[in-house]
């Protein structure tokens, strides 16, 4: 599956994919997967490369606070990413190549270390709107929400703790079982953005096989169309 960055403006998608760019993410490894849009370029970048860009001018985001969910959207479940999930990131600005290949490294220290305690110093606390770490002291009831802005979210249709927690790429990670696991984040004003925005995650895509719609890897969306997207098309 390729990686795709979208978002919507008035009914209408604007993406920025690695599709037919020699991109390979389903080798049994942890990839780096970041959308970026600065009001003007959306883009798609891997493992802390810009793969792709895509001129679109000044747009508003179609994004009016609807629920945000980690490894699936909210059309019915029927583009669940099946797969490991770690270290989720949204900002309400664009970050730059320098900040993006900051995120990239950091999955290479040691797997006991702190994403929290590696950004410290750094610019990489400023405009985050929400990241979850999905590490083991964050995952209980309540999935939290490190960046000060209290976005913490839930596992929805019963996804266990005590099967969901994986080894990750920084720390720990839940896999997702492609049918009705996810986490679920209820609306909130500060992931209502409207222009400039980053979408971040690492993931571990166990196979080829994506589902003919594609898989959501993280999204804010509504019953019917999606605001913001990072997923891998079919």
């Amino acid at each position: 599956g390729a990686p795709v960055f979208g978002i919507t403006h008035s009914g209408t998608t604007f993406v920025a994919t690695s599709e037919g760019l020699s991109v390979t993410v389903d080798d049994g490894n942890w990839h780096h997967l970041v959308g970026t849009y600065n009001g003007a370029d959306i883009k798609i970048w891997v493992d802390g490369v810009e793969k792709n860009s895509n001129t679109i001018g000044a747009v508003t985001l179609t994004s009016t606070a609807n629920t945000f969910e980690v490894a699936g959207d909210c059309n019915g479940g029927i583009r669940r990413y099946n797969g490991s999930i770690d270290e989720v990131r949204v900002y309400s600005r664009a970050l730059g190549s320098t900040e993006i290949a900051a995120l990239a490294t950091s999955g290479a220290v040691k797997i006991g270390a702190s994403s929290v305690d590696l950004q410290k110093g750094s610019t990489l606390t400023s405009g985050l709107v929400g990241h979850w770490t999905l590490d083991g002291a964050d995952v209980t009831t309540t999935v939290t929400d490190r960046s000060g802005q209290s976005n913490n979210g839930y596992m929805r249709n019963g996804m266990a703790t005590s099967t969901g927690k994986v080894i990750g790429k920084l720390g720990q990670a839940l896999e997702f079982d492609g049918v009705d696991d996810g986490v679920r984040v209820p609306a909130h004003t500060s992931m209502n953005i409207q222009s400039d925005i980053t979408l971040a995650a690492w993931v571990w895509l166990p196979d080829t096989t994506i589902k003919v719609q594609g898989e959501a890897i993280i999204s804010e969306s509504s019953s019917l169309i999606w605001d913001y997207e990072l997923y891998f098309d079919a």
